[in-house]
């Protein structure tokens, strides 16, 4: 794919995320980072003690940011796991539940 490059992290990334769910992992790690067309697609996957297999292979959460005005602006969060079309960005579902 033209304008589309991928880059593996050199070393890890820890961050922290607080999360809502049921079940959050012990932490989370920033594995890969693509960037298109000044966009930058940040994969995350989410470290736990014990394996979880309901979780699939890849990652747990797709950031999506813009670096604008010498800031780092989150744009959209995508899952990739996710079993309906609908539910598969946060803004697609802020948008159907404000309807």
């Amino acid at each position: 794919m033209s304008g589309r490059r991928k880059r593996s992290l050199t070393k890890p990334y820890w961050i922290l995320i607080r999360s809502s769910t049921r079940n959050p992992a012990e932490h989370y790690l920033v594995r890969e980072v693509t960037e298109r067309n000044g966009q930058f697609l940040v994969e995350i996957y989410g470290i736990w003690n014990a394996p979880r297999t309901e979780l699939g292979e890849g990652p747990q959460v797709v950031a999506e940011l813009t670096h604008m005005q010498d800031r780092w602006m989150f744009i959209n969060f995508h899952y990739p796991n996710s079993v309906y079309p609908a539910s598969e960005n946060l803004v697609s579902m802020l948008k159907f539940a404000l309807r």
